[in-house]
């Protein structure tokens, strides 16, 4: 299994508890491909650089996580099928962190 880290970004309209909805939704779409999320941060709404469907704001979401390198593709496609995710990437970590590597 490999290290990933997903940023999304959802639609700013939803907020409250929707939102709450939304985040448990990623969440659970990570578990059920059999992932194991290690960490989820709501970084919050934010200006965006550029406009998504003449969206000025979104809200940011961070998700590291452990999974099969198989999962990553479907899981991507079903989560953009979300009209509320404006966006939506999965990075692979690297094995240390740039913490461990400066100290060495």
């Amino acid at each position: 299994m490999g290290l990933y880290e997903g940023m999304f970004i959802l639609s700013p309209d939803v907020d409250g508890e929707s939102l709450e909805k939304e985040i448990d939704y990623l969440k659970n779409e990570v578990v059920k491909l059999l992932g194991e999320i290690s960490e989820a941060k709501a970084l919050g709404k934010r200006r965006l650089a550029y406009p998504i469907n003449k969206v000025k704001d979104g809200f940011y979401l961070l998700i590291n996580f452990a999974a099969k390198s198989d999962i990553i593709d479907p899981f991507l496609k079903k989560v953009r099928l979300n009209p509320n995710v404006l966006r939506a990437q999965v990075f692979k970590k690297e094995k240390h962190s740039i913490s461990e590597i400066r100290a060495n």
